[in-house]
């Protein structure tokens, strides 16, 4: 079974997620030479592909680094048997001191939904980095990759997870729906990339460092 799924990412499932994944690897710096990473398994889809990914990355590149597969959860043996991945059971808290690198499963959508919540719920434009310093530097490998694609991939090895029945940010994703319609099929490629478009002379203000600036702070010196 296990092969069935490693070989749908490399040949099925090589243009929309395996390749994105690698952009992402790439284009955001990652992963570096001898890095120590965490993965914790959480019985979601992309906990699993971001699990399968790294493995095949592993196993198949000139790429250096080591990484350990956890889970918290007895119950998610069978599956994690069935993906055929090598994950330890852990029944203490974790020390993540050790690892350089801790990876988190959030997706293209993703990205989207919380730059989006975070205007409409929050009054402010933030969203998921592919790459952020928190406790642990985290990594999100999948962050090119559209959920409707974790989706099929998951459909094809008939695969199912925790998550199947949970349908999060359900009226964010009505909403998007709606755009899409009413303007047209860009508008999330358009949200997505507007984090990369910031323009600092169009905004009342910002925060950096955790300081807030207000634009008139350096309007006479322009």
């Amino acid at each position: 079974m296990h092969a069935q799924i490693e070989r749908s990412l490399i040949t099925t499932y090589r243009k929309n997620i395996y390749a994105r994944f690698i952009e992402a690897i790439k284009e955001y710096k990652l992963i570096d030479e001898n890095d120590y990473l965490l993965l914790i398994l959480d019985g979601g889809k992309r906990s699993f592909l971001c699990a399968k990914l790294l493995q095949e990355l592993n196993n198949h590149s000139s790429l250096s680094f080591d990484i350990d597969y956890i889970y918290f959860d007895k119950g998610l043996e069978e599956k994690i048997k069935e993906v055929g991945i090598e994950a330890k059971e852990i029944t203490h808290p974790i020390d993540c001191s050790k690892y350089n690198k801790v990876v988190s499963g959030e997706c293209y959508d993703d990205v989207i939904i919380k730059t989006l919540e975070s205007i409409l719920l929050e009054g402010r434009f933030a969203t998921f980095l592919p790459k952020e310093m928190k406790n642990n530097i985290i990594i999100r490998p999948l962050y090119l990759i559209r959920e409707i694609d974790i989706n099929r991939w998951r459909n094809y090895n008939a695969l199912s997870f925790n998550d199947d029945d949970i349908n999060d940010n359900k009226k964010t994703k009505e909403l998007l729906k709606h755009l899409r319609k009413e303007y047209n099929a860009q508008v999330e490629d358009n949200i997505f990339i507007a984090a990369n478009n910031v323009n600092l002379d169009k905004l009342m203000g910002y925060v950096k460092n955790g300081e807030s600036t207000f634009y008139l702070k350096n309007y006479d010196k322009k």
